[in-house]
């Protein structure tokens, strides 16, 4: 691995646009076999309806096109976790140099669950079936999870408590970028947690049991909220304990997603 590595890294530039459009051409692999069922289908129903009025063909062309686009998205969904495990593509955390095979491991990881985030993900968001597919992709999920959110790289590095609910286009991602190196780091999510609008979760988080996330709030790497605790604000701090008293914070000086927390909980 060590002499990939330096290979990597002596040739890493021009190598990366290979890579590209390696990762291109799997693409257009992948859609192409995911398609076919569809389109085999469509065309057989366009042979088979050629004595049809033009009403009735329309009508029934109509509905073949949108029954093959929810085979497509669901061959997609089935073809690309087998593919991922298949290709060892599954992350595992740790400090690597910027041109390394983790590197590329990595960058073939999150470009599979790009493909059907940008094709069918957001027919079947906040439903049972994204939650069963992150899972497939090694996502570490529990029971009864809510996610309404399509901003979730790195995947087989996360890991999510039963009955958490994950907010609209809350962004959760496990890996940084610091000084020429590409850092993974597990992120944890406890059970019954609440993870608000559109906030952010960095590499390296652990949020306990029962805690809770304010909207557009931005939780720092390796930052650990203790059980039962409400943060909110950028950077996300300490609130109040819900079972006890509000901390000592002074409403008219706090952000107002921190004084929609204290107002509304």
């Amino acid at each position: 691995m060590k002499w990939i590595n330096r290979f990597l890294g002596k040739y890493g530039r021009i190598i990366q646009y290979f890579i590209s459009f390696a990762l291109y051409l799997q693409l257009i692999i992948v859609y192409a076999i995911s398609a076919f069922p569809a389109v085999y289908g469509f065309l057989t129903l366009l042979e088979r309806t050629q004595s049809f009025s033009l009403s009735w063909k329309a009508l029934a062309l109509s509905f073949g096109i949108f029954a093959g686009v929810a085979i497509f998205g669901f061959c997609l969904c089935m073809i690309v976790p087998i593919l991922s495990y298949l290709s060892f593509a599954r992350l595992k955390e740790g400090t690597y140099p910027l041109y390394s095979f983790e590197t590329l491991q990595w960058a073939a990881y999150n470009t599979w669950i790009l493909m059907v985030r940008f094709t069918v993900m957001n027919f079947i968001r906040n439903t049972p079936f994204y939650s069963l597919w992150i899972r497939m992709m090694g996502c570490k999920i529990g029971k009864n999870v809510q996610i309404n959110t399509l901003v979730m790289a790195d995947a087989s590095l996360l890991e999510v408590g039963d009955n958490t609910v994950v907010g609209g286009d809350c962004t959760l991602i496990c890996h940084a970028v610091e000084e020429g190196k590409l850092v993974l780091r597990r992120t944890k999510i406890g059970k019954n947690v609440t993870l608000g609008l559109m906030s952010i979760i960095l590499p390296g988080v652990e949020i306990g049991d029962g805690a809770s996330v304010g909207a557009n709030s931005v939780v720092t790497k390796n930052c650990k909220i203790p059980e039962n605790e409400i943060w909110a604000g950028n950077p996300a701090r300490f609130i109040r304990k819900k079972s006890g008293k509000p901390s000592e914070i002074n409403v008219s000086e706090a952000s107002s997603d921190q004084a929609n927390i204290l107002i509304a909980d």
